[in-house]
């Protein structure tokens, strides 16, 4: 057994209004119910959940408490079985780690098949994946920009992701944090809509010419003068408020800065003062 999972089995809140529990609990006290426990955490850290009837007074001495007692406890109120080399095992135990166990085996094998599926993809979509994943600085960010935009420029693909790519990095830019994406499907499908748009405007824009626009576009968005627009912005905002967005840009407002960003100026500003001395 792994230090990760070993003592680890879930453990009903109630279990103590057990009708058996509640007797065992009248007749040897809580130091009879804590024995139960002992039973049952030993019996978890087995490999078979099993436990030989013979080893019980060793266990005893170990848990300062007599042979007698929790001899008692695993043969009188119906809390184990035994198998045919009188070992006890408890079967709510093994009824619960079967269903862990399942449970486990399962995530193994998507997990598997999640890594063999993500060795025969392209590197740009894992670097995708991990963009989209992860907290990554501003350079980073830019390398995996370079990256997609390298991709599309040689095989015209993953179009979509390199403009949330775009649209990510230009966050990052005017705020400093990064854009934390809390639906993939629903800001890919957004983005889907928002080029369809553009490619009615710009229908002679070649792919890194569109990708152009939209790194335009969305530096011009992300410092929108509004609040609210400027405070949810996302592709599906950007979306739905289009109209609205386009109106606000045209009229050229300036835009509003975030507290971080500000900070974050502030700071520069100090240290090329701090420098400067």
């Amino acid at each position: 057994m792994s230090k990760k999972d070993a003592y680890y089995f879930s453990h009903d809140s109630n279990a103590k209004d057990d009708p058996k529990c509640m007797v065992l609990i009248d007749q040897l006290g809580l130091e009879g119910y804590g024995i139960y426990w002992v039973l049952i955490e030993t019996l978890r850290d087995q490999p078979d959940y099993k436990y030989p009837l013979e080893l019980v007074p060793i266990l005893a001495r170990r848990y300062t408490t007599t042979a007698e007692k929790m001899i008692t406890v695993v043969k009188n109120y119906s809390f184990f079985e035994f198998d045919n080399e009188n070992k006890f095992f408890s079967l709510s135990l093994n009824e619960r780690m079967s269903h862990l166990e399942n449970k486990r085996a399962k995530a193994s094998i998507a997990g598997k098949k999640s890594a063999e599926k993500r060795k025969k993809l392209p590197k740009y979509l894992t670097d995708v994946e991990r963009m989209l994943n992860e907290c990554l600085t501003f350079d980073e960010l830019s390398k995996v920009k370079e990256s997609i935009v390298n991709e599309i420029k040689v095989n015209k693909i993953n179009f979509i992701d390199g403009i949330l790519i775009i649209f990510c990095v230009q966050f990052f830019k005017s705020r400093n944090i990064n854009f934390e994406l809390v639906n993939k499907d629903k800001e890919s499908s957004a983005i889907g809509k928002l080029l369809q748009i553009f490619k009615n405007k710009h229908k002679d824009d070649d792919s890194l010419t569109m990708l152009g626009r939209f790194e335009k576009y969305f530096e011009k968005v992300l410092n929108i003068s509004d609040k609210w627009i400027f405070e949810n912005c996302s592709p599906s905002i950007i979306l739905l408020k289009f109209n609205d967005i386009n109106t606000i840009i045209n009229n050229c407002k300036p835009k509003i800065k975030s507290v971080a960003l500000e900070e974050t100026e502030r700071l520069q500003q100090q240290a090329k003062i701090q420098n400067g001395k």
